[in-house]
């Protein structure tokens, strides 16, 4: 979304200020970074800090002017130095991620076997990619394809330090669901999703199905409800 989008989202939630920045090529092998910190209502900016990149270094100079807006914003040094690193959690290989996009991309529209090939790319610049693995996974499950599905969710869910807490519980309960036909271990996982993020419109409607399915009729229509009403603005 658009920086002024995002304030709007913002003030509509009560959040005070908003994160905006730009990536720009320069040169054949260089970037310029920008990271502006906003007041959600005002506008007004309330950080800002530019860096240089290169695309070998791209990922971990954008996390190192991100702790510097932090420690503008008052975080301590301390709470900081001890979050994990983006390209841990994501992949430290920029050429890698851009493979992810496409694929993620492919997999909005329905174009799966594309998705796929893109995915498997990904996984050869960056065997540890559990992100790219479990996508892989989740398309081969709407392919039906479940001993391929299984797999590819095994291998991501067996890199748990690559996955944040909510992407593990969220695959997991997936996994329990279409792979081992388990509801209420697919309950469980979501359980834990939801109280990890909060507002998830897929993860309430996800979860609703489950407890439907489980005969868990007025709890079903509960997250349904609040799944309506997470994506009403």
């Amino acid at each position: 979304v658009t920086l002024d989008v995002g304030r709007d989202l913002a003030v509509r939630s009560a959040v005070r200020t908003v994160l905006g920045g730009t990536i720009q090529r320069r040169g054949a092998d260089g970037y310029s970074i920008l990271l502006t910190v906003v007041d959600a209502e005002t506008g007004a900016d309330v950080i800002t800090v530019t860096g240089t990149a290169a695309d070998s270094n791209l990922v971990s100079a954008v996390q190192a002017l991100a702790r510097r807006v932090r420690r503008g914003l008052g975080e301590q040094r301390k709470a900081i130095e001890a979050d994990r690193p983006l390209f841990e959690v994501t992949t430290p290989s920029l050429e890698a991620y851009r493979k992810y996009v496409v694929g993620i991309q492919l997999s909005t529209a329905s174009r799966l076997p594309a998705s796929n090939q893109a995915l498997r790319e990904a996984i050869a610049l960056d065997t540890g990619f559990a992100a790219a693995y479990a996508a892989l996974g989740m398309n081969y499950i709407s392919m039906r394809s479940l001993d391929s599905a299984a797999v590819a969710l095994r291998a991501a869910l067996g890199r748990p330090g690559r996955l944040s807490d909510a992407e593990r519980y969220r695959l997991a309960g997936d996994a329990a669901y279409a792979l081992d036909g388990d509801l209420t271990a697919a309950v469980r996982e979501y359980d834990l999703f939801l109280a990890a993020v909060g507002r998830s419109m897929g993860g309430r409607n996800n979860r609703g199905l489950f407890l439907s399915s489980l005969g868990r009729y007025e709890d079903a229509l509960d997250d349904f409800s609040q799944a309506v009403a997470d994506n009403t603005f």
